[in-house]
């Protein structure tokens, strides 16, 4: 059961070919992919964690700091030194 919903979950495989590749009927992968989905979301206040303000405000920056630096690496034919200036075009 796991597998096949860990599958679908995955690939967003139409249910024929679920079928080929763990020989369930239909009905039993979408069984399989509810029973999942059920366990997954009790679980889920358990395994995920959101971020406070604080590392919300850090993370942000992290972000930026990643997005800022990637914008550049497109711009390379181009004066990035407006854009990045942290980076010596």
């Amino acid at each position: 059961m796991l597998l096949c919903a860990l599958r679908y979950y995955a690939t967003g495989a139409l249910y024929s070919i679920l079928e080929d590749a763990t020989l369930l009927s239909p009905s039993g992968i979408s069984r399989s992919i509810r029973e999942v989905t059920k366990a997954l979301c009790r679980k889920a206040p358990d395994i995920i964690k959101w971020p406070g303000a604080e590392a919300q405000d850090a993370l942000k920056e992290r972000f930026y700091d990643i997005a800022g630096t990637m914008s550049c690496y497109y711009l390379m034919h181009a004066d990035c030194s407006q854009y990045c200036p942290h980076i010596d075009c």
